[in-house]
């Protein structure tokens, strides 16, 4: 079995706080601006940079995140950096889901229930959405723009897309990545929420954290909403709630990560 292992921080012991990209769960990011979400994926996809084993796919709407990676991880080939051309989110996420369904059918065949080994031929596919809400609000205005019948809307296309490899695509290597302000199921709809199994939550409002975390303790609630930029809570299916203060890497710092690896 494949280990994808990712340093993210420190606990308030100093003692590293650490999760598995290859452990079959998807993740959820989020926090309000200036939090350290940003810089969470930063040091996440800092780590990846070399591996031949993981490619990076998915929808960065303004391009700033994809443009720092260049031709890393897959290069472009999976990528929306922009949604200038709503299409081709459309045609990326398409290519995505058949990838998917060649994996179930290679599953089937071999009389497996799941992938858990990765490598060059068979890689882990991490599928980034960053700033969600945004990407989904400017499919939505290219619709509307476009006066597309319901039938023919890109954004719902996509949304299905995407809820195509939340549900199926964990257990053939695929990992979804999202990133938001807040996890309101109205944003993500709720079956996509919960399928977001590994969430690492920075400072928001109390409504938004007890909405990612019901049950938790009042008062570790209110310190959540005054978190210092970096600072932040891990719920994962194995190792429960961790607080922790993220790694910072900064984007200039995966810029030349990625160029350092790539011999330039």
């Amino acid at each position: 079995m494949s280990e994808i292992p990712l340093l993210l921080g420190r606990d308030p012991d100093g003692k590293d706080v650490r999760a598995d990209l290859a452990d079959a769960y998807h993740w959820l990011i989020t926090g309000r601006t200036r939090s350290g979400k940003s810089v969470a994926l930063y040091t996440i996809l800092g780590q990846l940079a070399g591996r031949d084993d993981v490619i990076v796919a998915g929808v960065d709407p303004s391009g700033i995140v994809f443009n720092a990676l260049g031709q890393q991880l897959g290069g472009n080939s999976w990528r929306v950096q922009t949604l200038r051309e709503a299409s081709r989110c459309l045609t990326v996420l398409t290519d995505l889901v058949e990838m998917m369904d060649a994996r179930i059918d290679d599953l089937l065949a071999l009389g497996l229930d799941k992938f858990d080994d990765f490598s060059f031929s068979r890689p882990l596919v991490l599928v980034v959405f960053e700033e969600y809400p945004g990407m989904l609000e400017a499919l939505k205005g290219y619709d509307q723009a476009s006066g597309a019948k319901p039938v023919d809307r890109v954004s719902g296309k996509c949304q299905s897309a995407i809820l195509r490899l939340a549900l199926e695509g964990a257990k053939v290597g695929f990992r979804l990545v999202v990133c938001s302000q807040r996890g309101d199921a109205s944003i993500l709809t709720g079956i996509l929420r919960s399928q977001l199994a590994v969430k690492l939550t920075f400072a928001q409002d109390i409504d938004g954290v007890n909405m990612l975390h019901p049950g938790l303790d009042p008062a570790l609630a209110g310190m959540v909403c005054g978190f210092e930029p970096g600072q932040g809570l891990i719920e994962t299916p194995n190792q429960g709630l961790t607080m922790f203060k993220g790694d910072f890497l900064s984007y200039t710092g995966l810029r030349r990560i990625a160029r350092n690896t790539n011999g330039v």
